[in-house]
């Protein structure tokens, strides 16, 4: 079916502008309530990709030399990680999967963006970042379109906005990492090997603003 990838991505971007609009008073996760459960220094991301690396099952997942690097550049870059200061309403898996798009007179409008079990209040980046980690498949056009049209709808990036989606991603992918069998899901811990090297290359080309 034909659709017009710039326009989607476009309105995509948005509907991320419009969540960022919804902030809270402190970051943190949420209790059945929706109040900002209280949390500890383990909860922030440096400390939780550590604990994921030094975790035995990654090392023997992705060997030595990657563990190194990671580490490195974690260590290096640690300071363009979101910091406690960030509250706002994050989605927590903003992915292609859970945006819905209705056809209205020959034309695709978003109508929902579902599956809201993983929000939480803290940087709108971690968003970005999930909905940017497949776009070295895509058409240039998904992620110009879609930044295009978080920052004309209010949006903001960051200096050094890559950076830190590079980090954030590595750290969802260690997650997932540590959650996935090698045997029952290979495709899986294949696909999020490869992504977790693509990203180092880029972070061996990053050069900070």
């Amino acid at each position: 079916d034909n659709y017009n990838l710039e326009k989607i991505m476009l309105d995509v971007g948005c509907a991320l502008a419009e969540i960022k609009e919804h902030s809270f008073s402190k970051s943190g996760f949420f209790d059945k309530d929706l109040n900002i459960k209280k949390g500890d220094d383990q909860d922030n991301y440096l400390c939780f990709a550590k604990k994921c690396l030094k975790n035995q099952n990654t090392l023997s997942l992705l060997g030595a030399k990657t563990v190194y690097q990671l580490n490195y550049f974690f260590d290096q870059y640690s300071n363009w990680l979101p910091d406690s200061s960030a509250s706002f309403l994050v989605h927590g898996d903003f992915d292609p999967a859970n945006i819905l798009f209705n056809k209205k007179e020959g034309v695709w409008q978003l109508s929902g963006v579902l599956d809201w079990e993983f929000s939480f209040s803290g940087s709108f980046l971690c968003d970005i970042a999930n909905m940017l980690r497949y776009s070295h498949k895509m058409p240039t056009i998904f992620e110009k379109s879609f930044l295009r049209g978080f920052q004309e709808s209010g949006g903001f990036l960051p200096k050094n906005w890559k950076l830190s989606i590079h980090l954030l991603n590595i750290i969802s992918l260690l997650d997932c990492l540590l959650r996935s069998d090698p045997i029952k899901r290979p495709k899986q811990l294949l696909d999020i090997k490869n992504l977790i090297h693509y990203i180092l290359g880029c972070l061996h080309l990053i050069k900070l603003v």
